[in-house]
Formats: structure tokens, sequence, C-alpha cells
């Protein structure tokens, strides 16, 4: 019975040492979690051994203050120099239309002098003419009074009209009666010859408008008749249009090789009475703005 409790390895030995190791106690709970610490305390270690500044509230509070008033005056100074440039063009404009308005006048001003000059001696030149004519006028007096009066009165009343055409009319009247009779026929045949042209003309144009407002009127109710013509094939074409859409719903319902080609040839009906509606549309339009009909 000895052999029984034998084991491979031989008599005596524990089934535990049957791969020649033994197995080693378990640790205790501070040791298997050492490794830990150690991370943590080389963390820590390595965080207090970097030496980074510690700010508070007021430095930061400063160090913003700074940046700002380097960003306003950095502002001002650019502010301050495009300022600067718009004065200085404008200044540099200033002065380049002073410029030219002093080279405008410097060369307007011969012009004008010229102008002025040659005023004041177009005023003498009239002056001197009329000295010279009441000059020669009175002269003219003094040799011949009867003859210089008489001239001015004739010159004062020929000057207006009525009484222009008072003294020829009594002038007329110092004529014969048979020369005023003579004078009077031939003006009356002037006047028939020219009334009698009138006539023909006159009648003339009356009759070319006459036959023109006929023919107006025949072409305006030819229009009307074409486009109440017009009216009635668009509502037939319509009626015809629907048709051929009626025609199409129903065909599309068949599956067949000669619906098809019923359906073909419908189509190009279709597109034929389409044409000929967009054709009648502008026709009906054409009249309605030529003729408001």
């Amino acid at each position: 019975m000895a052999s029984s409790t034998e084991g491979p390895g031989g008599a005596g030995e524990s089934p535990s040492k049957g791969h020649g190791d033994s197995i080693p106690p378990p640790a205790s709970e501070s040791s298997s979690f050492g490794w830990l610490g150690d991370i943590q305390n080389n963390f820590t270690g390595a965080i207090d051994a970097v030496s980074l500044p510690h700010y508070n509230v007021e430095d930061l509070g400063n160090i913003t203050a700074g940046y700002l008033n380097e960003a306003v005056e950095a502002l001002t100074t650019t502010v301050d120099g495009g300022a600067a440039f718009m004065a200085s063009s404008i200044k540099d404009v200033r002065i380049h239309a002073s410029d030219l308005g002093q080279n405008l006048r410097e060369s307007l001003d011969p012009v004008a002098k010229e102008a002025c000059r040659l005023t004041s001696l177009a005023g003498e030149h009239q002056r001197k003419a009329v000295s010279a004519a009441r000059a020669h006028y009175f002269l003219a007096y003094d040799r011949h009074p009867e003859a210089v009066s008489f001239a001015s009165f004739a010159a004062l009343v020929l000057a207006f009209p009525a009484t222009r055409r008072f003294v020829f009319r009594r002038a007329l009247r110092l004529r014969s009666q048979e020369g005023l009779y003579k004078s009077a026929e031939r003006r009356k045949a002037v006047l028939s010859q020219s009334v009698d042209l009138h006539l023909q003309e006159t009648k003339k144009l009356l009759d070319r408008t006459k036959a023109a407002k006929e023919e107006f009127f025949r072409a305006q109710k030819k229009l009307r008749d074409a486009r109440n013509q017009l009216d009635s094939l668009q509502t037939r074409l319509h009626r015809t249009d629907r048709t051929v859409w009626g025609l199409l719903d129903d065909l599309s319902l068949v599956r067949t090789k000669e619906a098809a080609g019923l359906r073909t040839e419908i189509a190009v009906n279709k597109g034929i009475v389409q044409k000929q509606s967009r054709l009648v549309r502008g026709a009906i339009k054409d009249i309605a703005s030529s003729a408001g009909i």
C-alpha cells in the first residue's frame, strides 16, 4: 500500500514539487503598491524642479494694462501718421489749386484787358460817329432848313407802321379813277386765279382724304374680322390640344407596339397644334398693339 503515495518524482515527495520549483509566498499589500508611490514621488520632484513664475491678480492686471497701453500707443501713432499724411495731401492740393488759379488769372488778364480796350474803342467810335452825324445834320439844317425839316418829318412818319399805312392809303386817293380801276382789275384777276387754285387743291385733298378714310375703315373692318376669326381659331386649337392630351393619356395605358406608333403620330400632331397656337397668339397681339382692336 506504500506504493500508492509515491509520486512520479519518487517516494516521500509532495505533489506540489512536481515541476522542481516551489511557489513563493504572497507578498503584503504595502510591498505590492510600492512602485506607485515611487512614480508619484518622482513626478512631484520633477514638478518642483521646474521653476514657473507665480502671478497674482495684481500682476496680471499690470501686464494686461501694459499690453493695452502699447496697443493704444501704436494705434494713436498710426492715426496721427494718417492724419498728418491727409493734412499734407490737402495742403498740396490747395497749393496746386492756388497755383492753377493764379496761372488762369494771369492767362485771362490780357484777354480781359484787350476786350475792355476794344469795348472802349467801339464806344469812342460810336460817340465820334454820333457827333459827326449831328454836326452834318446841323450844318445841312443851317444851309437848307426846309429840305432837312421835310426829310426829318418823312422819316419820322415812315418809321411807324400805323403812320406808314395811313400815308399809303391817302396816297392812293391821289391817283385817277381809271388808274385805280385798272389796278383793281389786275388784283382781282390775280385773286381769282389764287382762289381757283385753292379750290382745286382743296377738292383734290378732300377727295384724297375721303378715299383714305374709306380705305382706313375697310382695313379696320378687315382687321376686326381677322381678329374675330383668329379668336375662333385659337379656341378650336385649344380644343384640339385638349383632345390630343386625352388621346395620349388613353394610349399611355396600352402597352403594345401599335399603341407606341400611334402615340408617336399623335405627338407629332400635338407639336403642330402647339406651333399654330403660338402663331395665332402672336398675330392677335400684333393686331391689338398696332390697331388697338
